[in-house]
């Protein structure tokens, strides 16, 4: 009996962790995109896998986490305490420096880091402080078979919902479907990642795809994406007002659906550059300021998030 408190504790902050991995992952899935997910987490495991693969291996493991919480605790208290120190570790940066949004629930919910690394502390130590390790019935409540599949289904659901999710119609097909009055289902996202496209002949890369007039656009030069909201951008874009690059300049804008006259960021533009857009009917995934380097339509250099680099 001398357990049970500890018992109830320990397994009420075991679930309410699971629940809320659980609404940080079902906002992911269904609402969000890669572009969504803190830069920290990039920044570590960026070298593992595509920021589409990442996106969905992030969503994955939750899933898993959130089934050994539920239904093998003695396990899963351990895989929560791990899950909440990583969100704590990537939280703190985005504190550092000011961040409006951690990212956690997908790009439509936005939550200061400070809270969000808030409620995750009190759950993270609620859940050390029930002493998981000694509480009793931290039983097992569901056959190792349905465990497995429930972890199977949680690193599947990803991959089913979201892989291939920037497949989609040409810029030239939805054009095309425009004029003649049609609809055509838009990807959910399309990811753009100029750094993993130097070595390659510019219109072999997937913004050919979504850049109608590419081909009519300097083979060399700096081509720059920018985002109308973007504080870094407009600091770039003011910097190449100010210093103008000798060779030619492409600035392709990154249109979003909240771009207002109002809420520009923009401050100052250079001259003489040719401007293009992608459209703003797609959620782009790309970290701006972002640039590329070509000569003779081969991209030689080519760089992301050019001020956080700084």
């Amino acid at each position: 009996m001398t357990d049970s408190p500890r018992f109830s504790i320990a397994r009420l902050f075991t679930l309410l962790g699971a629940l809320w991995l659980g609404v940080g992952a079902f906002y992911k899935l269904f609402y969000g995109n890669p572009g969504d997910l803190p830069q920290p987490f990039f920044d570590w495991f960026g070298g593992l896998a595509s920021k589409d693969n990442l996106y969905i291996l992030a969503i994955g493991s939750e899933l898993v986490v959130i089934t050994l919480a539920i239904f093998r605790p003695k396990l899963g208290w351990i895989a929560l305490v791990a899950t909440y120190l990583m969100f704590e570790a990537i939280l703190a940066p985005l504190i550092a420096e000011g961040a409006e949004s951690c990212g956690c629930l997908g790009g439509t919910i936005t939550i200061k880091p400070i809270v969000m690394a808030s409620i995750d502390g009190v759950i993270l130590l609620g859940l050390l402080a029930s002493r998981p390790w000694k509480a009793a019935g931290m039983q097992a409540i569901a056959p190792t078979a349905i465990v497995g599949l429930l972890i199977i289904a949680g690193v599947v659901a990803p991959v089913l919902k979201l892989q291939g999710a920037s497949d989609g119609p040409t810029a030239k097909e939805i054009a095309r479907a425009e004029e003649e009055g049609r609809e055509l289902e838009l990807p959910k996202f399309v990811t753009l990642t100029p750094p993993e496209w130097v070595g390659e002949f510019y219109l072999d890369t997937p913004l050919a795809k979504w850049l109608p007039e590419m081909e009519s656009l300097p083979t060399d030069g700096t081509w720059m994406f920018w985002r109308w909201t973007c504080d870094h951008c407009a600091g770039h874009l003011a910097e190449l007002a100010e210093n103008p690059p000798l060779e030619p300049l492409v600035l392709i804008r990154v249109r979003e659906k909240d771009d207002t006259e109002a809420n520009s960021a923009i401050y100052a533009m250079p001259t003489g550059a040719i401007e293009v857009e992608l459209t703003e009917k797609i959620q782009w995934v790309i970290s701006t300021p972002a640039d590329m380097r070509l000569e003779g339509g081969m991209i030689v250099e080519a760089r992301e998030n050019i001020e956080h680099e700084h």
